[in-house]
């Protein structure tokens, strides 16, 4: 059994699992828990064996494989083993499980495992809930994950909030039913087409709230919790609060909502707040992300101790300085290096719709909002032109009116007219370019002959993204808008390819920029109190060899010039 220790009830308290239980449940489920330690490596569980019980970490870091791919890396008070133990159609173990450094872990057996959902119903609900959501994260793996991301949420809002909105469409189909049947009893055939007509309308209603509730999902991995929003064959977005922007988090019921036993998790952030509406077990979620984003403000805070820890040793003579790398030379383009301006570069780069250059990345507009702007121009156009080419040559073989020439030039010029508009077309849609640097983005709207305005907004200052994709079109060739506020200016990347890539892309420089920056000014804030430390650390020898009648002078404080990593 697990000790009641303080330690032990801090860390269990936490776990969102058991919010709400007392310190005395607590204790309770504690004594039913076993501890084993595994070293760097060793197995915990493997793939296939049956289920006899599930597992907490303690301390350490333990990683999920199925196969050769890893499924998630998880933590303290993270748990894993459950799937078996919650659903009734899962046999055997879904993953491998196996430590990564030394792991401290404590094991609930399947028989107290039984005897705590037997006293605490609720919790063996919630852990379906969460066998549910992983299973439904390994089958929809999305592509949108950044290395060494991962899932630990993927659920959709509460079947009874389905039966709340569906309720119109069942009374809608339910009375025209009865109407019908009142027909065909009286043999009345004067309204069967209109009460059919509203049957049916019921029934497509009812089949658009069951879809639609399906096709929103709200996922919480280890760096970020995002809202997925699609509306059928209309409308696409993802909205997402990395954790660092995260202020608060909170949780409100409706009336309906504390008797069905769903709620609307609350997200503040910089930018402003957005919910997982009509979730159930909200208070759980609600602990979940909060936890997540604990950790994450704890693991910085961690990082941080152990650099400085690391240079306090360095400066003090504890370890050697790390040899200064040199620095990577890159080889300036030559003249033979430079790639030829072939036409198939030249029309790579006019019709390219996402163009990496470096650390530069190009996005245009998708070719359709290319298609929408040209189409009647270029049909009409291509027209003319087969129509005054036929006039002109049955002119020339004297087999047409008087009136073939001139019409085949008025054509042949209009058609010309309509090949200049559609190549401005062409130009302007070419010109409106959208670029990701590794500082800012960039919003170009350039008309050619004319004007040209640019918008650019630091990644430093962006406060939130979203991506939108509307109408049929843009669900079936996977383009839309990216929304970009940084503060009160709003940056749009309107009709490009895939917005979810874009926006990954965005996402990932922001990360990249924000840690660069980050490590740059901890390690100058480390730097400085280094030097106030060893100052410390002087003046304490100095005076213990005064005390002590050495002569020898006292050192003198390392200056940071000298002392640069």
């Amino acid at each position: 059994m697990v000790a009641p220790t303080v330690a032990n009830l801090d860390w269990i308290r936490h776990i969102h699992l058991f919010l709400g239980l007392t310190d005395e449940d607590l204790a309770w489920i504690l004594a039913r828990m076993q501890e084993y330690v595994y070293q760097d490596g060793e197995r915990i569980l493997r793939e296939g064996d049956p289920p006899n019980g599930m597992y907490f970490i303690r301390e350490g870091t333990v990683e999920v494989l199925r196969g050769h791919r890893r499924l998630a890396v998880l933590e303290r008070r993270d748990y894993f083993g459950e799937e078996g133990l919650v659903l009734r159609w899962v046999r055997g173990r879904t993953a491998t499980a196996r430590a990564v450094g030394t792991a401290r872990v404590f094991f609930l057996s399947l028989s107290d495992f039984q005897d705590l959902t037997r006293r605490f119903p609720q919790v063996k609900t919630f852990l379906q809930v969460i066998a549910r959501s992983r299973r439904r994260a390994r089958r929809r793996q999305p592509d949108w994950l950044v290395p060494n991301e991962w899932i630990y949420l993927y659920i959709s809002k509460h079947p009874a909030r389905l039966m709340v909105d569906l309720w119109p469409s069942l009374l809608a189909f339910l009375a025209s039913a009865l109407m019908f049947g009142l027909q065909r009893l009286t043999q009345t055939r004067l309204l069967w087409l209109p009460v059919g007509l509203f049957g049916l309308a019921g029934v497509l209603l009812l089949i658009w709230h069951i879809v639609d509730w399906a096709n929103d999902d709200y996922i919480v991995t280890n760096q970020r919790v995002v809202w997925i929003e699609r509306v059928v064959l209309t409308y696409e977005s993802r909205t997402e609060a990395p954790f660092r922007t995260i202020l608060s988090l909170n949780v409100v019921r409706s009336l309906e909502g504390r008797m069905l036993g769903y709620g609307d998790v609350i997200i503040r952030t910089w930018f402003g707040a957005f919910a997982l509406r009509n979730v159930g077990y909200a208070s759980q979620i609600e602990a979940i992300i909060k936890e997540y984003w604990q950790r994450s403000r704890e693991q910085t805070r961690k990082a941080e101790r152990q650099a400085m820890l690391e240079l306090l040793k360095e400066r003090l003579g504890y370890t050697r300085p790390k040899p200064a790398s040199a620095p990577s030379v890159k080889a300036s383009p030559t003249s033979h290096s430079r790639p030829r301006l072939s036409l198939f570069l030249i029309l790579r780069r006019i019709f390219a719709e996402r163009l990496e250059d470096g650390v530069v990345i190009t996005y245009r507009k998708h070719w359709i909002t290319l298609l929408r702007r040209v189409w009647w121009q270029t049909l009409a156009g291509f027209s003319l032109m087969l129509y005054g080419t036929v006039n002109i040559i049955r002119h020339l073989t004297a087999q047409s009116s008087p009136y073939a020439l001139p019409l085949g030039v008025v054509a042949l010029t209009a058609f010309f007219f309509l090949l200049a508009w559609a190549i401005y077309g062409l130009l302007d849609w070419a010109n409106d370019i959208y670029r990701l640097t590794a500082d800012q983005v960039i919003d170009i709207e350039r008309k050619p002959l004319g004007s040209e305005q640019k918008q650019s907004a630091p990644l430093e200052s962006i406060q939130s993204l979203d991506h939108t994709r509307k109408g049929l079109l843009g669900l079936l060739l996977n383009y839309g808008d990216v929304h970009i506020r940084a503060g009160t200016a709003t940056l749009v990347f309107r009709g490009v390819h895939k917005p979810d890539r874009v926006l990954q892309d965005i996402y990932q420089r922001m990360e990249e920029r924000r840690r660069v920056k980050a490590a740059a000014e901890a390690q100058r804030e480390r730097e400085r109190m280094a030097e106030w430390l060893i100052t410390y650390h002087h003046l304490i020898h100095s005076d213990e060899s005064s005390e002590a009648g050495e002569s020898e002078p006292p050192l003198e404080p390392p200056t940071p010039s000298s002392h640069q990593p």
